[in-house]
């Protein structure tokens, strides 16, 4: 009994005990002094006092590094440069000697060489034989050629080159064909010299013909070296040979 009213008293002593904490810490002063918006506040500040600073080292960072980058780029280039101008001084260089060994050899001059002439003997003088005096042959005379006498119109033209065409009197040729050239727009030729006798062609004015034949006021007329015809003969003009 007495070890149970001793373990009462215990407690009261924790009750008041506990109350005396509550009083001393009270969670009203507490909150007072550590708020929360407070504590927050601090914080924002103090972060946005540090990140202005880290942007900013990150910037040179990256900024160095970019240039790194650059300056090992250009390095490389140079040096590739300078690789290449070497192999380009060297080719240019050789290119040269050998120029100036061609020029040496061209202009290098071969030393004279003398000959000596050997000795030549003198002949002996002979003696000049007598010339013969051969008579000139007397030329014949050339006889002159003979001109042959060109044939007769009645003669060169056959019946089969007239091919059906009239022939005309023996005393109707001319010595000589006499050009000639039509002069209406249209001209008629004919078997023979008259109208009875039929067309055989035509001719156009201006065309050029040959009168080889004179009879009762026609003309034989020879067109083109081939063909022959009648027609009437003040219908043409005689031309210049």
């Amino acid at each position: 009994m007495a070890r149970k009213t001793k373990k009462l008293n215990d407690y009261d002593e924790y009750d008041e005990y506990d109350e005396e904490y509550e009083g001393e810490y009270d969670d009203e002063e507490y909150d007072g002094e550590y708020d929360d918006e407070d504590y927050d506040d601090e914080y924002d500040d103090s972060r946005s006092r540090r990140n202005p600073l880290k942007g900013v080292v990150i910037a040179l960072v990256i900024l160095a590094l970019l240039m790194g980058a650059i300056i090992g780029l250009l390095y490389m280039r140079l040096q590739s440069a300078e690789k290449r101008n070497e192999e380009l001084t060297g080719s240019l260089n050789a290119a040269r000697n050998e120029v100036n060994a061609l020029l040496q050899e061209r202009t290098a001059t071969p030393e004279p060489v003398i000959a000596t002439p050997e000795p030549v003997s003198t002949p002996e003088p002979t003696a000049t034989p007598e010339p013969i005096v051969t008579p000139a042959p007397t030329p014949e005379p050339t006889p002159e050629p003979t001109a042959t006498p060109e044939p007769l119109l009645k003669d060169a033209i056959t019946d089969a080159m007239l091919n059906g065409v009239a022939r005309p009197d023996e005393a109707s040729w001319l010595e000589k064909p006499q050009p000639a050239e039509v002069i209406p727009f249209m001209y008629a030729l004919h078997w023979g010299p008259g109208m009875g006798w039929t067309e055989n062609m035509a001719l156009r004015q201006g065309d050029k013909v040959e009168i080889v034949a004179r009879q009762n006021g026609w003309v034989l007329l020879r067109i083109g070296g081939d063909k022959f015809g009648w027609g009437a003969g003040t219908l043409v003009t005689e031309t210049a040979g």
